[in-house]
């Protein structure tokens, strides 16, 4: 069965490689309605086919990073922040994924991502919440912001206000990766490392069993996770029903593995600060493996994701953006599928993505029958589901993504 399922494997990695990546390696991905995705979808790819030592897809990922650096930056500028700071966290990976090659286009790139971290951390004004307990309307700079949440004693109702957010935590883990792709450590890029170091020992905890949490609670009172404590779909008008210490939801979640892990490559192997960020690496992957993956069982073929990183699979996000319903139990599910959770030290996730595999070849199918995600284009010609087996096939790979 082994032989049949490696087989299987690399013949469908080829075939997604081909249809799937090479093509939309070709689009302009870097324009404001693709770059958030395209970090999502192209990561797994990134380092999955470096690993795997493809030749075509390595050529391709060069030619997409030199025409984004020859002609997409001013592009990719005009996006919602949020959007840039997605972008150019995958820019920053790929310089740490071929850190030796010396290019005109690689310079352009390190150049460019270090101007843009310096201008969001210390020129640029940043956006905040409003609360009546603060005296400040708006934010300087995202290092004030971040340091506020930090130290802000005052604020006890909405403590979402002074949670660490996904822009914060992608600006940060750039500054990290410009230190990893060889650029020397001045005082603002050895000041971002050190922040994102206090965010994670101030606002995450180790339990007694070694696993991980962040913000646990911190979110609690915000809109998104009002509903929590609903496990099942009641009808529209159900009541809110909190869950004081709930942690984040499981879907922005993903990223995490990776974050740490550009943090932890940037303070030096031997370092004690390092050793700890890979202390707090395994302790979030174990909190993953044992309380919200569900693995796939002779009821279910695939794995699922429960919705909150602290083993709830209460209702996320209902009625979000005035829409019906909201997220179910395992409605997160389908952000497994990324391969972001390949990230986990020692590949621990691989043996849940390889689940996967094997349900595919049962099936017959490119992906299950299971409505996983639904049917959309996440790039022009190209079906989000493809991508979807492609980056599990990836995690699904000895030794992982990391």
């Amino acid at each position: 069965m082994q032989a049949q399922i490696d087989d299987w494997k690399a013949l469908k990695l080829q075939q997604f490689r081909d249809n799937t990546l090479l093509p939309s390696l070709k689009l302009e991905l870097w324009k404001p309605e693709y770059a958030y995705n395209a970090t999502h979808y192209l990561m797994p790819s990134l380092h999955g086919f470096a690993k795997l030592q493809d030749s075509l897809a390595i050529q391709a990922f060069h030619t997409f990073f030199q025409s984004f650096a020859q002609y997409g930056i001013p592009v990719l500028d005009t996006a919602k922040p949020l959007v840039q700071f997605h972008f150019r966290y995958l820019c920053s990976e790929y310089l740490c994924t071929y850190p030796n090659i010396d290019t005109a286009s690689f310079q352009i790139l390190q150049a460019y991502l270090y101007q843009s971290v310096y201008k969001t951390w210390i020129t640029d004004s940043a956006a905040r919440w409003s609360h009546s307990k603060s005296r400040y309307s708006y934010a300087p700079n995202m290092r004030w912001n971040v340091l506020w949440k930090l130290e802000d004693k005052l604020i006890q109702d909405k403590t979402y206000h002074k949670a660490i957010t996904d822009d914060e935590m992608f600006v940060m883990a750039t500054a990290c990766n410009l230190i990893r792709s060889g650029m020397q450590k001045d005082s603002i890029l050895s000041d971002i490392q050190n922040m994102m170091y206090r965010c994670l020992q101030q606002n995450g905890k180790f339990d007694t069993d070694g696993t991980w949490l962040f913000q646990a609670g911190f979110w609690s009172n915000y809109k998104d996770y009002r509903y929590a404590g609903h496990t099942a779909y009641l009808g529209e008008s159900i009541r809110e029903r909190r869950v004081k210490n709930i942690a984040e939801d499981a879907s922005h979640s993903l990223r995490y593995p990776l974050w740490l892990l550009s943090l932890e490559q940037s303070l030096g192997a031997d370092s004690t600060r390092s050793l700890e960020v890979y202390k707090i690496r395994k302790g979030f992957a174990a909190q993953a493996m044992d309380k919200v993956i569900r693995a796939a069982d002779s009821s279910f073929p695939w794995p699922l994701l429960r919705n909150y990183m602290d083993g709830n699979n209460g209702m996320y996000r209902w009625h979000y953006n005035g829409r019906p319903g909201g997220v179910l139990p395992y409605g997160n599910s389908a952000t497994f599928w990324l391969g972001w959770w390949g990230y986990f030290p020692k590949s621990s996730a691989a043996v849940h993505y390889e689940a996967i595999v094997v349900s595919s070849i049962r099936n017959d199918k490119a992906l299950p029958s299971f409505n996983i995600a639904p049917e959309t284009m996440v790039f022009p010609g190209i079906q989000n589901k493809q991508f979807l087996l492609l980056n599990s096939l990836l995690a699904s790979i000895p030794g992982g993504l990391s």
